[in-house]
C-alpha cells in the first residue's frame, strides 16, 4: 500500500510520495510552488525526469533552464519563481481589482485557478440534479472521462490511459468548445420539473447581465432519451449549444422566436454530428404537461427513421425509436 505524507516548513513547504513499489519522491517547494533545488531529494537529475508534478501539470524547463519553474496549464503558462502568469487573463475585465497575470488572487493556500474557462450551472440547479446531471454525462462516456463540479462550473478530464470512441470523442470535444469558452455559459439543471419537458429556451434577467437566454434541462426527463441511434448526451449538447450560441456568440434575432429557430437548427445539426444522423423535421403537442413529441430523422445508412416520446404531467412517460417518417402535418390536424 502507497501513502502520501504533507509537512510544511519554514519558508516553504515539504512533499514526501511514497508508491506502493517502495520508491520515494520529495520535493521542497514554495507557497507559488517554485522547488527548491538541492534540498532532500530534490536533486535537478531528479526534477528534470518529473516531468508532471504541480496541479498534474507539465514541467517546461527548456524555455530558460530554470528546471521546475515553468509550467504549461494549457491556456497559459505559468511562472513559479514569480508567481505570474506569462499571458494576460482572458477575463481580466470581471477582475479588475486584480493584475492580469497574477495566480490564484495571491492566494496560492487556498485557492485554485480554473483558468476562465466554464460552464456554470444557474440559481435553479440543486445538488441533486447537479449529481444526476454528472452521473448522465459519466455513462455517455462510458465512465472514460472525470466529470466535475467546481465552484459551480463544469469541468471535464479524460482519464489517463483511455481512449474515447469517435461519437464520445465527438461528444467530448463539442462540451470543450463551451468550457474552453471565454465567457461564461449558463445553464440550469432541474429533476421531474412539469415546466420543462427535457429542455426549454426563455429569456432570464439578471442585474449584470440584463436580459438573456438560457436553457434548462430536466435530467430525469433526458435520462430516459436512450435508443438505437440517440443518447442523453445529444439532448444535453442540445440544450448546452442553445445557450452557448446566445450567451457566448451573441446570437439575438430580435425575438424570442427567431432566435429560437436559429439557435435550435444549429444545435440540431451539432446533435446530428455527433450521432450520424440527419434531423429532418420535428413537432411536439403537451397541454397542462400532457402530450407527445415526434423527431423525423435519417440514420447514417440513410434509412428513414422517427422518435417518439409522450409525457405525463411534464414528465417523460415514454420514449421510444421507430422505422419510417411520421406524417407531421397529419398529427397537427
Amino acid at each position: 500500500m502507497g501513502c502520501l505524507k504533507l509537512s510544511y516548513n519554514p519558508g516553504g513547504s515539504m512533499k514526501i510520495i511514497h508508491s506502493g513499489k517502495g520508491s520515494t519522491e520529495r520535493n521542497n517547494r514554495f507557497s507559488f510552488r517554485k522547488c527548491h533545488i538541492n534540498r532532500g531529494t530534490a536533486s535537478k537529475n531528479l526534477l528534470e525526469r518529473y516531468r508532471f508534478g504541480f496541479n498534474g501539470k507539465e514541467n517546461e524547463n527548456e524555455w530558460d533552464g530554470q528546471t521546475g519553474s515553468k509550467l504549461d496549464f494549457g491556456a497559459r503558462v505559468y511562472d513559479s519563481r514569480l508567481g505570474r502568469w506569462l499571458a494576460c487573463d482572458p477575463l481580466a475585465n470581471f477582475y479588475t481589482s486584480l493584475s492580469p497575470y497574477c495566480f490564484v488572487g495571491n492566494m496560492p493556500i487556498i485557492a485554485i485557478d480554473n483558468d476562465g474557462k466554464k460552464i456554470t450551472f444557474g440559481w435553479l440547479t440543486t445538488q441533486e440534479s447537479k449529481d444526476q446531471f454528472m452521473s448522465v454525462l459519466k455513462k455517455e462516456f462510458a465512465d472514460k472521462v472525470e466529470v466535475m463540479v467546481i465552484d459551480g462550473m463544469l469541468e471535464l478530464q479524460l482519464k489517463k490511459g483511455l481512449e474515447l470512441t469517435t461519437q464520445e470523442q465527438k461528444l467530448y470535444d463539442k462540451l470543450k468548445i463551451v468550457i474552453d469558452e471565454e465567457k461564461t455559459v449558463e445553464i440550469n439543471v432541474v429533476q421531474d420539473d412539469s415546466n420543462v419537458e427535457t429542455g426549454s429556451f426563455s429569456k432570464a434577467y439578471d442585474d449584470s447581465k440584463g436580459g438573456y437566454y438560457s436553457n434548462t434541462l430536466d435530467i430525469n426527463d433526458i435520462s430516459k432519451t436512450k435508443s438505437e441511434n440517440t443518447s442523453p448526451g445529444g439532448d444535453i449538447i442540445h440544450e448546452i449549444w442553445e445557450s452557448y450560441q446566445t450567451q457566448a456568440l451573441g446570437v439575438d434575432e430580435g425575438t424570442w422566436e427567431e432566435t429560437f429557430e436559429k439557435v435550435h437548427n444549429e444545435a440540431e445539426k451539432i446533435e446530428g454530428e455527433i450521432y450520424e444522423i440527419t434531423i429532418i423535421d420535428g413537432m411536439s403537442f403537451t397541454k397542462d404537461g400532457t402530450g407527445y413529441a415526434y423527431t423525423n430523422f435519417l440514420d447514417k445508412e440513410g434509412n428513414k427513421k422517427h422518435l417518439e416520446i409522450y409525457f405525463e404531467d411534464g414528465n417523460v412517460s415514454s420514449f421510444s425509436e421507430k422505422s419510417g417518417h411520421i406524417d407531421l402535418q397529419q398529427k397537427t390536424d
